[in-house]
């Protein structure tokens, strides 16, 4: 999440610093007029932290709860008990987590091949200058310089990788809920408890359905 620490929520409100469009070249065109925006985010590889990096240029805080940092995928294996090509099926595992296979891209689950997947990405940017446009439908497009990773953004990124230790699935339903209950909070229709009780009462309600 990208944030300013130190203000409080009505404070943000007041002073419209709360962005609730969640298009990226919304938050690209605020950002370049010196507006301040909190955005909820995911990080799935360098490409996310270099474009959070550039669009927010004079400078970026990403800010976690307090613990251990979740993590999701795109894609779960399993091998059946009664599978009679067990073998070859932990060989297509292994062939998946090998370190060959883990520097194509997003997050690896073997933090040692970061620096080459930062060197991947550097070669990528260099084809075309780092030059990126971002385009949402019906707004214009932005446009931002991606630059290589730092060795502290490596740093970095080993040490998120390794707090990473909570998996969670994503249910949309929830995040609907979440996302139209907020909304009322954000315009300063309601408190922060207010929202939060709503929240968990919907959810609830939902989960016992």
């Amino acid at each position: 999440m990208y944030a300013l620490a130190g203000m409080d929520e009505k404070r943000l409100i007041d002073h419209k610093l709360v962005n609730t469009d969640t298009a990226q070249t919304n938050i690209t065109d605020m950002a370049s007029r010196g507006k301040l925006v909190f955005n909820f985010t995911s990080l799935r590889g360098f490409w996310d932290l270099q474009v959070a990096k550039a669009i927010f240029s004079e400078g970026v805080q990403l800010l976690k709860p307090p613990g251990n940092v979740f993590f999701s995928t795109d894609s779960m294996y399993g091998i059946s008990s009664k599978s009679s090509n067990q073998e070859l099926a932990w060989e297509f595992l292994k062939l998946l987590v090998s370190d060959d296979m883990q520097t194509q891209g997003g997050m690896p689950i073997n933090k040692s091949v970061l620096p080459q997947i930062a060197q991947n990405f550097t070669q990528a940017i260099q084809k075309n200058g780092g030059k990126m446009r971002i385009k949402d439908d019906g707004i214009p497009a932005q446009s931002i310089t991606l630059h290589p990773p730092t060795q502290e953004d490596v740093d970095y990124m080993e040490n998120l990788l390794s707090k990473a230790k909570v998996y969670i699935g994503t249910d949309q339903k929830i995040i609907s809920i979440v996302q139209e209950e907020t909304a009322a909070f954000l315009t300063g229709q309601k408190t922060a408890e207010t929202t939060a009780q709503l929240i968990q009462d919907r959810v609830s309600t939902y989960l016992n359905e």
